[in-house]
């Protein structure tokens, strides 16, 4: 008995392993894609219509913003990251939750 039950358990881990790197894979990878396309359009919107101007003035002295485009693009990492830890959680808990309930639900019925 005790062998059967650390057969199911190595089946369990085999079959788990590979699709919980998946999963750490596919985020990384959505992230950067993600996190290129959202800069790459803040930047192009800064950009265009030569609105650096109008943010960014010659006068040194009255410039408020320094440096516009690398906030910008700190700021789409930090929303990106977050975003996609939020979304990936919640869908980690509702599968968790969903699975508990049909474990639940099969020793019920015995």
């Amino acid at each position: 008995l005790a062998y059967k039950v650390l057969m199911v358990y190595a089946a369990c881990f085999i079959i788990a392993l590979p699709i919980r790197s998946a999963q750490f894979w596919f985020t990384a990878k959505l992230s950067i894609l993600w996190r290129e396309w959202l800069t790459r359009n803040f930047i192009d919107g800064y950009m265009s219509h030569r609105a650096y101007y109008d943010i960014n003035p010659n006068d040194e002295a009255e410039t408020e913003v320094d440096n516009p485009d690398q906030r910008m693009s700190e700021d789409v990492r930090t929303f990106t990251k977050e975003s996609l830890s939020f979304t990936v959680g919640a869908f980690d808990a509702l599968l968790t939750f969903v699975l508990n309930i049909m474990v639940l639900w099969s020793i019920s019925q015995e």
